[in-house]
């Protein structure tokens, strides 16, 4: 009884100090950026748009478990209409190359680059975009995008692979990839070896690291973090 009632008072501490956590970085978000006081409004009105066709996405071609969430991919369609990018990184292929092109249509004038390390879903994904009638150019495998030597650009999604090791290894060259005032994120921060590695690489990159878990938790855990330009 007694190892029971510590357990639960621990977990309530811990409930406690996320939501405090929580809502220290959703006010710093809101604050990293001109109009991203907007960002909650954004985030609600863009899943409200991408729901239809995720469902129809992880019905299709994924699974909700494997795919980028919806709620991840309304985080992002926000992002993309407040900031603005011109040029765009999709590292790991799938939904959200689905966002990131949609939105380049929308917007006009956007460069998207499409980039996975498994050529066969990355097919996959090419076949889903044409579908939908969206631009299929500048899709690579990552191995030869992260050699070769492209401008850098102003977002960067990392969500390479099913490995963590993979995408804790990949996020340097990620890193290198985005502009020094530019946007990097990053999913699945509910991975203990992701969370405790990906700020400090961020940081030791001269960014700020925010969870954004308020806008992005999922309902299997999963959530995201951005890094910003200090």
């Amino acid at each position: 009884m007694l190892r029971s009632i510590i357990r639960e008072g621990r977990e309530a501490l811990a409930r406690r100090r996320r939501t405090r956590l929580d809502g220290s970085a959703l006010r710093a978000l809101k604050l990293a950026l001109p109009g991203f006081d907007a960002i909650e409004t954004a985030t609600s009105a863009a899943r409200g748009e991408l729901e239809p066709i995720w469902r129809e996405y992880v019905t299709t071609v994924s699974s909700p478990v494997m795919a980028a969430s919806l709620e991840l991919s309304a985080l992002l369609l926000a992002i993309l209409r407040l900031s603005r990018p011109q040029r765009i990184l999709d590292i790991g292929s799938g939904f959200t190359s689905y966002v990131l092109r949609s939105y380049a249509r929308e917007a006009g004038g956007v460069t998207v680059v499409t980039a996975d390390d498994d050529a066969a879903w990355l097919e996959k994904t090419r076949a889903f975009l044409k579908s939908r009638h969206l631009a299929t150019d500048e899709m690579w495998v990552w191995d030869a995008l992260s050699i070769s030597a492209p401008q850098p650009f102003q977002l960067v999604v990392h969500d390479l692979g099913t490995k963590f090791a993979v995408r804790v290894g990949a996020l340097p060259r990620a890193l290198e990839l985005t502009t020094r005032d530019g946007m990097l994120i990053l999913d699945d921060l509910h991975s203990t070896l992701y969370r405790e590695s990906a700020p400090g690489m961020c940081r030791r990159d001269g960014r700020r690291f925010l969870f954004a878990r308020t806008l992005s938790l999922d309902s299997i855990g999963r959530y995201a973090a951005i890094a910003l330009p200090h």
